[in-house]
């Protein structure tokens, strides 16, 4: 037996006894190679994995130096098949990576997909590697391919916005027939999983596949159109029995639902009754596709066939010769039929004169689902089923596009699409079956006579007809979409109007607009326009004339307003200037009075935010002053008397700014906010006029409450002085840094003037806790470690903590600043706790000692209601004990409530440090920090210390100083409870671990 032949034998046990006959007498290597290949890949069919796996490793063994063969590709690919059958994710990833090194450049893809299908078995995500694959150089199809297992996956999970973006996407691509099939299916079913239900029906509604019915119908029923769906059910019920079962299961189910819901009772048991055949049909159905006589040799067919063509080909060109006269006479009667008769009777007119006195008793052509056949001079319509189509010759012929010419009683394809049944070996001796561009033609020969000359003669006759077939697609194909352009047109949808070098045409709804004929000229069309926007219109074309793409113009036409946009068509050497026209007079009016409507403020009948929006170009191209006032507060007057009582408040206060700064433009921003435009910019105008406004203010009584004065503040912009900035929105950002400024300033004088200084300062704020808050998310903030020393000892007495980035070099205090001023110091505040409590906790495991440490907590942070329940479970999973640990309030105040939150502190063993002398006397705290610098050179001052100093060595208390000159430290030196800071020392943890481990 030859290698071809074993080759083709069937995936059995028997052929593996085959298999072993052949390799104990072959000593070919390659075909060696290819027998046991084969032989894995059956015993891979047949479950055995681990006996498949050692007939690979003795193949690979001897392909070892042959990796760029194929036969070594294809043998790992079966190797990973057998790896995922038994679960053995890691061998199979081995074998993917090997097979990838002997993989070709052009077939890395190979790779991902191996991926995917490992990913796939052991249940894991798998989109990184079709993205890892679509970055690389592809084939259009295998990218193809890869988008829809993308597409399948986003389905799978329900990410129907992410399939239909892939859909989209792969539409923009040029798509085989049949991706473009799967795709849409996918997208409807998509559609009515999301019950998008219209969009159902504008698809499917085409009637581009009888598939499509199912979804039709589903849509349907999903809007509650049950009328339409027992039309729609009544039309194409015979359609729906020509469908394959899976199908026909879902529309009967379908229509099952729907007559439940109408109660129909008759027309539901009908289609239960069908659901109950399709079930015994399925089930008297065979399994197995694979038909029965595997083993039958069709290479004996494919000889036999082999050795009627090869003689008659050397005789082709004479007896083509001899016949030229009957295939000059079919090209005559093909090429005079007259012109006006229809199709059907050209084509009927062609085969009569075609096969006149032939041994042909029928043709059989099938196109674009029907089927006609001709017999005795006349053409007749079939009807057609799809499971008995798809047994026919004609139905191979058309999927191959190959010739087909066999006897009956040894024909490949023995159903007769006539009979339904086998051909009558009698009656039809040959078949001879042509492709055609989107069908098939098959002739019945009814004698025995030599194929070679009918053959020739058949094959032209055929694309005769072909022909005519085409030629009468696209008649009808323009006819529909000449049709279709006239409707357009002719629509009252919209106004259209034609251009060309001969004058204008309008639709009827143009004709109507412009009261003109629906031909007419340019000159008349132009002469009923103002004489501006003829100019105008001039100029758009020459516009136009000049670009492909199309634009817009409005003008006004009689007493319309028109908008129309154009576009230059060139076809076939015409020019033509496609407009449509919309008349949007009433739209401009309702805009315009939409734009004054929306510019007021409801409540106070000013001009508002939005005003001051459209405005502010206009402001910004003259000298102006803004002022941007905010009034003080509302938010108190709200929670005693209510939100109407502080709109009348701010209401009169907006009378009031509005009689005491006369010339003044006045815009409502908000319930606290107006924004005050003066026509001039001079600074001593300025100044005097807002002085004034702000001593009136002051002065001025409220009459709806009077007992609350008016407290404002105000950012000021002299344009262009301050800024020549005309981005509005950053504009804004300016003046509301002014305003800021203003709040922080407010007793020395209630407005303040831009300065591009606070803007910078303001973007480095931005920068520093951006950097800070990523360094907080990421765990990347550092600590650093500055000692204090006790004077008397001279030794460290503890380390306090501050946080640091390598990126910025500022203080550590600048971090608290910042933090606080942005609202995050608690954040900051319980990072730096946990963060030392981290590091001691390592330093005792990797010394066996702990330092005490002094951390900064800032008031806010303090009086959070989960802080000390934070600090308390610090201790306990770090594991620490509460006598290492200083925490310094940094606070001007302490309440009662906030005193009893340090006493429970204190009376686990946590020291409490303060920055106030007023809290020396409180039992819970231990230590008073004084951040500012002190000079002991004033005798107020060194006497008060001292006379402090016996208080503090009394109650075991401790006074740290962050700044001290050497001097004064050494006259504090022989006093206990002294502690200084040093300035100049500073350790990260690394450098503080290794000091306290003595490493130098």
């Amino acid at each position: 037996m030859t290698l071809d032949a074993l080759l083709k034998l069937p995936k059995t046990h028997e052929t593996i006894q085959a298999i072993e006959s052949f390799l104990s007498v072959t000593s070919n290597e390659q075909q060696i190679a290819h027998a046991k290949l084969f032989y894995a890949s059956i015993l891979f069919e047949l479950h055995q994995h681990e006996t498949s796996i050692q007939v690979l490793f003795e193949m690979l063994d001897s392909l070892k130096n042959k990796t760029d063969d194929p036969l070594y590709i294809d043998a790992l690919s079966l190797w990973i098949n057998n790896d995922l059958a038994l679960n053995d994710f890691t061998s199979a990833k081995e074998h993917i990576e090997q097979k990838r090194r002997a993989l070709p450049i052009l077939k890395q893809y190979l790779y991902y997909i191996d991926l995917i299908e490992w990913a796939k078995a052991q249940d894991e995500p798998f989109e990184h590697y079709i993205d890892k694959a679509l970055e690389d150089a592809l084939p259009e199809a295998i990218r193809q391919k890869f988008h829809l297992i993308k597409l399948d996956r986003y389905v799978e999970t329900g990410a129907f916005d992410l399939a239909m973006d892939t859909i989209r996407q792969l539409r923009n691509r040029l798509l085989s027939p049949e991706v473009s099939q799967t795709i849409r299916f996918i997208e409807l079913d998509i559609l009515l999983e999301s019950k998008h239900y219209d969009a159902i029906l504008n698809i499917t509604q085409s009637g581009e596949s009888p598939l499509f019915e199912y979804y039709h119908l589903s849509a349907l029923i999903g809007l509650k159109k049950y009328h339409q769906a027992s039309i729609y059910e009544v039309e194409h019920e015979k359609t729906f029995e020509s469908l394959p079962i899976d199908v026909q299961k879902k529309i009967y189910l379908k229509l099952v639902e729907l007559y439940e819901i109408q109660k129909d009772t008759l027309s539901m048991d009908n289609y239960q009754k069908k659901l109950k055949q399709l079930k015994k049909q399925e089930a008297s159905s065979p399994k197995v596709v694979e038909p029965k006589p595997a083993t039958v040799t069709p290479i004996q067919t494919e000889v036999i066939i082999e050795k009627k063509v090869i003689p008659v080909v050397e005789k082709r060109l004479i007896e083509r010769s001899k016949d030229f006269e009957a295939i000059h006479r079919l090209l005559i009667s093909g090429l005079s039929l007259k012109p006006e008769l229809d199709t059907r009777e050209k084509m009927r007119l062609l085969l009569a004169e075609g096969l006149s006195n032939l041994p042909f008793s029928t043709a059989l052509i099938y196109h674009q689902d029907s089927l006609k056949q001709y017999k005795k001079e006349r053409l007749y319509d079939k009807s057609i089923e799809k499971e008995d189509l798809f047994k026919s010759v004609l139905y191979i012929a058309y999927q191959k596009q190959e010739d087909i010419i066999e006897e009956t009683d040894i024909i490949r394809w023995n159903h007769d699409l006539l009979t339904k049944a086998p051909y009558d070996t009698n009656q039809v001796k040959r078949v001879y079956c042509y492709p055609l561009e989107g069908g098939a033609i098959a002739y019945y020969q009814i004698d025995n006579a030599n194929a070679l000359f009918y053959d020739d003669y058949l094959k032209l006759l055929s694309t005769l007809l072909e022909k005519l077939l085409l030629t009468a697609n696209q008649s009808d194909k323009t006819a529909a979409k000449l049709d279709l352009f006239e409707a357009i047109v002719n629509s009252n949808l919209f106004a259209i109007k034609l251009e060309t070098e001969e004058g204008i045409t309008l639709n009827p709804l143009a004709t109507q607009w412009f009261g003109l004929d629906t031909h007419t000229t340019l000159s008349a069309f132009l002469t009923q326009m103002k004489g501006e926007d003829q100019i105008k219109y001039q100029q758009f074309k020459q516009n136009l004339s000049k670009t492909n793409n199309a634009q817009t113009i409005l003008y006004t036409y009689h007493d319309r307003i028109i908008e129309e946009t154009a576009l230059w068509i060139h076809s076939k050497g015409n020019a033509i200037l496609l407009s449509e026209c919309h008349d949007i007079t009433n739209r401009v009016f309702e805009k315009n009075e939409l734009e004054s409507q929306a510019r007021i403020d409801g409540l106070s009948s000013e001009l508002n935010a939005y005003a001051f929006h459209i405005d502010s170009a206009m402001w910004f191209n003259q000298k102006a002053t803004f002022v941007l006032i905010q009034l003080s507060g509302l938010d108190a007057i709200e929670s005693l008397y209510g939100k109407p009582k502080v709109d009348e408040f701010f209401n009169e206060f907006i009378q009031i700014t509005k009689g005491l700064l006369e010339g003044s433009t006045l815009y409502v921003f908000d319930r606290q906010q107006t924004m005050l435009v003066l026509p001039y910019n001079d600074v001593r105008t300025v100044e005097k006029n807002l002085n004034h406004y702000f001593k009136m203010l002051k002065d001025t009584p409220s009459k709806v409450l009077s007992k609350q004065p008016f407290l404002a503040y105000a950012g000021v912009i002299r344009y262009p002085v301050n800024t020549t900035e005309t981005k509005l929105d950053k504009f804004l950002r300016f003046i509301h840094l002014a305003l800021e400024k203003a709040k922080r300033r407010f007793a020395i004088t209630p407005f303040q003037y831009f300065d591009f200084q606070d803007y910078q300062e303001e973007q480095f704020e931005v920068s520093v806790i951006e950097q800070m808050d990523e360094a907080i998310t990421h765990e990347q903030l550092k600590l650093s470690y500055t000692p204090i020393i006790h004077l008397l000892t001279n030794k460290v007495f503890l380390y306090q903590v501050n946080p640091y980035m390598d990126a910025l070099s500022v203080d550590a205090n600048y971090y608290y600043l910042i933090a606080k001023k942005r609202l995050q110091i608690d954040r900051l505040d319980k990072y730096v706790l946990k963060t030392a409590f981290k590091y001691l906790n390592q330093l005792s495991k990797s010394t066996d000692k702990y330092i005490r440490i002094s951390i900064a907590i800032d008031e806010d942070t303090f009086r959070l209601k989960d802080f000390n329940a934070y600090v308390i479970g610090l201790f306990k999973q770090y594991d620490l004990p509460y006598s290492v640990i200083e925490l310094a309030i940094k606070s001007t105040g302490l309440s009662p409530v906030e005193l009893m939150k340090t006493k429970e502190l204190a009376d686990l063993g946590i020291h409490i440090g303060v920055s106030e002398w007023v809290h020396a006397t409180t039992p819970s705290v231990h230590f008073i920090h004084r951040k500012e610098p002190m000079k002991l050179d004033q005798i107020r001052t060194f006497d008060f210390i001292l006379s402090f100093k016996d208080f503090l060595h009394n109650h075991q208390m401790g006074l740290i100083f962050e700044h001290l000159d050497d001097a004064d430290k050494r006259k504090l030196k022989d006093y206990a409870p002294i502690y200084v800071k040093e300035q100049k020392l500073s350790y990260t943890e690394e450098k503080l671990t290794a000091l306290i481990e003595g490493v130098k």
